[in-house]
């Protein structure tokens, strides 16, 4: 995990992890969600798929997102 390498390397050993800021808080109300599940039940036509690729295509590359919105 590159943030406990960058802990370990600066020699940090108070804290082992980071918190998770700016947390969607729609895992705290539903903490089963997946959130792959979602989006695609989400984004059922065929438009709003279309439009989300194109518009996104540059972070589903960079973060390697699935791009299989359909199924």
């Amino acid at each position: 995990m590159l943030v406990q390498h960058i802990l370990t390397k600066i020699n940090h050993q108070h804290r082992t992890s980071l918190p998770h800021l700016n947390r969607n808080p729609i895992y705290d109300r539903h903490p089963n969600l997946k959130q792959q599940k979602f989006y695609k039940e989400f984004y059922t036509e065929n438009w709003m798929i279309d439009n989300i690729l194109e518009r996104y295509q540059d972070d589903f590359k960079i973060f390697n997102y699935d791009m299989d919105l359909r199924g």
